[in-house]
């Protein structure tokens, strides 16, 4: 498995559609064109956008963003985005490898905490308990590692 940076407005539409696929319009409703145009920004302005790669197929893919939290005084590297397009062990090991890429580059922008967050899709909180498999801390749907 490869990760990579998208290179093409095509990883960038593959990216988004992976995405919408897996959302239930009739709850949060989305706007394709909108965020074709909002993940293509991100990529322009080289903001993190890791894709996971294998066998040329893009089978996953995160965006993260540095910000502060309004009761916290230090910066922290939150992940914003994630989807993949697997199931199983192959799924762990994307959120696996592309969480460890988040991580480097908390360090790159010595970054100390790194914050995921689980899908409201999500009512087991099966992406949080792989992470904390994986040695982050996990309360509910939200996970975090202190660098």
């Amino acid at each position: 498995m490869e990760l990579i940076k998208p290179r093409t407005l095509e990883d960038i539409h593959f990216c988004v559609d992976m995405y919408l696929n897996l959302n239930d319009e009739t709850f949060i409703p989305a706007d394709k064109q909108l965020a074709y145009d909002n993940l293509s920004n991100l990529v322009r302005r080289n903001k993190f956008v890791r894709m996971a790669v294998k066998n040329n197929q893009i089978i996953g893919w995160i965006y993260a963003t540095p910000g502060l939290n309004l009761h916290t005084k230090e910066k922290i590297l939150q992940q914003s985005y994630f989807c993949s397009n697997q199931s199983g062990i192959s799924a762990a090991r994307v959120i696996k490898v592309l969480h460890e890429e988040l991580i480097e580059e908390a360090k790159r922008l010595d970054i100390k905490l790194v914050m995921s967050t689980g899908s409201h899709f999500d009512e087991d909180n099966t992406f949080t308990k792989i992470l904390e498999r994986y040695g982050w801390e996990r309360r509910g749907y939200i996970a975090i590692k202190k660098l």
